[in-house]
């Protein structure tokens, strides 16, 4: 299965493949409120649009200023000194590679076209490794070989 994402710095269109079998297990680990409440808020957005994240004043796909004020306020409200959306790129990269993942898989799903971009992460992995830290901490299903 693959899904189509256009959002990317320089608007390319890309496909990105999602296995099956991790996406089916990783709503087992959702909570049924939070399912429906997914739900819900697809269902009720408006019908004309593809994108999942849309602002609720207007209906339009959020903004990259949109979404980083949320996160500037989020930011605020928890204290975090260091939050920002990017971040949870950076985390999902370093996290995948702790867990064993294919870092040429990686470098296609982050979109990179310079192998050295992504090659960063595994540093960054290999330093958590020899730390002994457990600094990204996911869902053991994340970590099965395969995904």
């Amino acid at each position: 299965m693959t899904t189509n994402f256009y959002i990317s710095k320089s608007y390319q269109q890309r496909f990105l493949p999602i296995d099956t079998r991790f996406f089916t297990a990783s709503i087992a680990l959702i909570p049924d409120f939070l399912i429906n409440e997914i739900i819900n808020y697809v269902l009720c957005r408006a019908r004309s649009s593809d994108m999942l994240f849309l602002s609720l004043r207007s209906n339009e796909p959020l903004t990259a200023n949109a979404v980083k004020h949320l996160f500037s306020k989020l930011k605020k409200e928890s204290g975090i000194e260091r939050l920002h959306a990017h971040l949870l790129r950076h985390t999902f990269a370093t996290s995948y590679l702790i867990g064993g993942g294919n870092l040429e898989f990686l470098r296609v799903f982050m979109g990179h076209s310079d192998y050295n971009v992504t090659k960063i992460y595994s540093q960054l992995a290999a330093e958590s490794k020899m730390l002994g830290v457990d600094v990204y901490h996911l869902d053991p299903i994340f970590f099965t070989k395969g995904y």
